[in-house]
């Protein structure tokens, strides 16, 4: 049996606090315009690329996405909270010039940073980066190793939990990746190897 999922992982499109750059988290904010027409874009490469499943955050913004994106494909979707944003504790809610003048640069840093030695960094009563992969990569690979006959995944979900999964993969860029709204990227999962492997960026 060939042992490599394919994955193909989306951020949601644009919501009204991604447009005033307010750190969103758990939050649950809806699309807004832009954002719906974005996930309009998606729909023809998720119909190209065919995947038999998309799993999807339970947020009201990933959800959105993912309805629109599959409106040709119509394939089967499955939400789950595990799919989430990270948690983002005091932050959450707070414009992004706030943040840098509460917490500093250096947070800052430290949070977009790909760095193992950043791994442990979080905002007060939030979870830490490597809290967050844990959960999405988790929840992940479970469901694959329990239907171990889907070869084809799309993944609807936010900025972060897209930025730990390509940055947790072999291959992957050593700088942060662009995490422009409803950008696409390809993942795969080896079941043997147990890793996942950085295909690149869907245009």
């Amino acid at each position: 049996m060939n042992s490599i999922v394919d994955i193909f992982i989306f951020r949601h499109g644009e919501t009204d606090w991604n447009k005033e750059r307010r750190f969103q988290g758990h939050t649950d904010i809806p699309l807004n315009q832009l954002g719906r027409d974005q996930a309009r874009r998606l729909t023809p490469l998720l119909a190209h690329y065919k995947p038999e499943l998309i799993l999807c955050s339970d947020l009201i913004r990933a959800k959105e996405t993912a309805q629109i994106a599959n409106s040709i494909l119509k394939a089967p979707v499955l939400e789950s909270d595990a799919l989430r944003e990270c948690q983002l504790g005091d932050s959450e809610g707070l414009l992004l010039d706030k943040i840098l003048e509460i917490y500093g640069h250096e947070s800052m840093r430290k949070w977009q940073s790909t760095s193992r030695d950043d791994d442990n960094f979080g905002f007060p009563n939030g979870e830490t980066k490597k809290m967050h992969l844990e959960r999405v990569k988790n929840y992940i690979e479970s469901f694959l190793f329990k239907n171990p006959h889907y070869r084809s995944v799309a993944i609807s979900t936010h900025g972060g939990s897209l930025r730990r999964l390509v940055h947790h993969s072999e291959g992957a860029p050593t700088e942060p990746i662009p995490i422009p709204n409803c950008c696409l990227y390809k993942l795969q999962f080896d079941f043997k190897k147990n890793k996942w492997i950085f295909q690149g960026e869907v245009i």
